[in-house]
């Protein structure tokens, strides 16, 4: 959709991007935010509600998701991912396998936290902004999956 709701604040499709592995489509996932970003900063910086979508394309077991996902918080998270390192493990824990059609919804809230809900109703909650922070590097930090995916969600495509 081209608008969600986050900490009673309508946010605004940001931008989408499209990962693909060799020729397979994994995920499309989708940024929203209160105004416009075009940098990494303007994402992650202000203490503002934010949503990333992950939406599945194919079935992706546990496994297939947990091992990029560590090494894309190593490579992209810095401080942000050291101070938020058990809230990364809490996360890691909760992720399950993925069907077709199952999404995975990341929303921040300022003085709330993260909570990150799955298509079977599971929700996880994280304390602070540094685990927000570090999730959001993971798509707009210095290394993400695929740079075309960081140029996406900034809407620089």
């Amino acid at each position: 959709p081209e608008t969600v709701e986050a900490g009673g604040r309508q946010l605004k499709l940001n931008g989408t991007a499209l990962l693909k592995k060799l020729v397979i489509r994994v995920y499309v996932v989708a940024l929203y935010l209160p105004v416009p970003a075009h940098a990494p900063e303007a994402v992650v910086d202000p203490d503002v509600p934010k949503v990333l979508i992950l939406q599945f394309l194919r079935a992706v077991s546990r496994e297939q998701l947990v091992t990029p996902l560590e090494q894309d918080f190593a490579r992209n998270a810095g401080e942000k991912g050291r101070r938020a390192r058990g809230q990364i493990a809490k996360m890691l824990l909760a992720i399950r396998d993925f069907k077709s059609g199952d999404r995975m919804i990341f929303t921040y809230e300022p003085g709330k936290g993260s909570t990150i809900r799955m298509s079977d109703g599971t929700t996880t909650a994280f304390e602070g902004k540094d685990f927000a922070d570090a999730f959001l590097l993971v798509y707009v930090g210095p290394h993400p999956p695929k740079e075309e995916m960081k140029r996406r969600l900034l809407g620089r495509a």
